[in-house]
């Protein structure tokens, strides 16, 4: 009988964010500056916490992958898959995702990021993937997000749509903040930052990266990676 592999991604198989990077490779400096300009005040509003991240993710991706051919998008999102993306992968997660390949269960990754990277590098792991994906008309970015972001409960959600869990003799998940309880509420084995736990009282502890400035601790205390990765890369852009 398999069992159902669930890992998130950013923090989780990658030791850092991937969302931030791509927005730099992908996105002339100019457009992200002007985006950061136009979205100004949700920018504060978001500093101030009057707003989520999530809004200000969707309304930067509206500004910057709009008009954008799709084509030539994806032809970036691979490039950064296959030449920077390996950098950020931890080697116990590969490790792990071939085990347990090899053990014949199913892997599928769950992500708030975007399938214009995940896509290629899951495609060559053949492993399953369940992300936030862009919308597209004839062959041009609306700006949209094709059944919209990909974080926390709809993690959740997307899963159970795309698999019967009844199914499965086990269900493994992998995370690494708060973002991920729901995925982690399905599974019979948790795994929290590479650490087996019986319950999620056993993982809420805040996430504080031992590198950043002081001030900025409290703030990542209350927000997983990607989110706190967005709001230094406008902030970066003023």
């Amino acid at each position: 009988m398999q069992s159902l592999a669930i890992f998130d991604f950013d923090g989780t198989i990658t030791n850092s964010e991937s969302f931030t990077p791509f927005l730099r490779f992908a996105i002339p400096r100019t457009r992200l500056a002007f985006a950061a300009a136009i979205l100004s005040p949700l920018i504060l509003a978001y500093k101030w916490n009057l707003l989520a991240a999530s809004p200000l993710r969707r309304s930067l991706i509206m500004l910057v992958f709009f008009g954008e051919k799709e084509t030539d998008v994806l032809n970036i999102g691979k490039k950064y898959s296959r030449d920077h993306l390996g950098k950020l992968v931890r080697p116990k997660a590969i490790e792990r995702i071939e085990w347990h390949k090899n053990r014949g269960d199913i892997v599928v990754v769950v992500s708030a990021s975007l399938s214009l990277y995940l896509s290629d590098w899951c495609n060559r792991l053949e492993i399953d993937l369940i992300c936030t994906e862009l919308e597209s008309l004839n062959g041009v970015f609306t700006g949209q997000y094709r059944g919209g972001d990909c974080t926390g409960a709809t993690k959740a959600a997307r899963i159970r749509k795309k698999y019967d869990l009844n199914v499965f003799h086990d269900i493994y998940a992998y995370g690494d903040t708060n973002e991920d309880f729901e995925i982690l509420k399905l599974a019979n084995k948790k795994f929290f930052r590479w650490r087996t736990i019986s319950n999620l009282e056993d993982c809420e502890e805040p996430l504080v990266r031992k590198d950043l400035h002081p001030s900025h601790k409290a703030r990542l205390q209350t927000m997983g990676q990607e989110d706190f990765a967005l709001h230094e890369l406008v902030r970066n852009q003023k």
